[in-house]
């Protein structure tokens, strides 16, 4: 994985018919390029969303982990006591582990599919595929569908500083959208 230097991120959401559709991270690559990563949104926060009607209630799709963590144990009658205190003593954690972009692509400029306007924006792709070969991670970028969607449609919520598992999951995205547009 090569290292990614990026400062900031802007997010947000891509409305189609007044519907949200997508989780939008938009990033700086390397030299003059920048990219999008495209994620699924929360199911419970698109409920929110139809409710209020606030676009800040939108988020990434998820998944929460609970840990409950002990260092305890064994069989033994002893072992079996100091775990039960423990886990009486010590709450679970829950660990949001955040899904990774169903794709990342290149902003360019084009016309938007729907609306024929000239702007900058983004081709679809069709979902990276990821699996495990011989013990290694190995991702392969989906091909382009030819729909243009212009950043027009995106609300942008805020801007932020990325955490390093959001930095890791951008720069394997871009690594292998960057293989994928080598070879076409």
């Amino acid at each position: 994985m090569n290292s990614m230097q990026v400062a900031q991120v802007r997010e947000g959401v891509l409305f189609l018919d007044n519907k949200p559709v997508w989780y939008m991270v938009e990033h700086d690559g390397d030299g003059e390029l920048r990219y999008l990563s495209v994620f699924a949104l929360a199911e419970k926060s698109v409920k929110r969303y139809n409710k209020t009607k606030d676009v800040n209630d939108l988020q990434r799709d998820f998944k929460v982990t609970v840990i409950e963590p002990n260092p305890y144990h064994g069989k033994t009658p002893l072992s079996k006591l100091a775990a039960q205190q423990y886990k009486d003593t010590h709450k679970p954690i829950q660990k949001v582990n955040y899904r990774k972009p169903i794709f990342t692509t290149v902003i360019t400029t084009g016309t938007d599919t729907f609306s024929q306007e000239f702007g900058v924006g983004f081709y679809e792709h069709e979902p990276t595929i990821h699996t495990v070969v011989s013990g290694k991670s190995v991702q392969t970028a989906g091909n382009p569908t030819g729909v243009f969607l212009s950043l027009d449609r995106v609300t942008w919520i805020r801007w932020a500083v990325p955490t390093n598992e959001l930095l890791y999951a951008l720069s394997d995205e871009r690594e292998t959208l960057l293989e994928i547009t080598e070879f076409n």
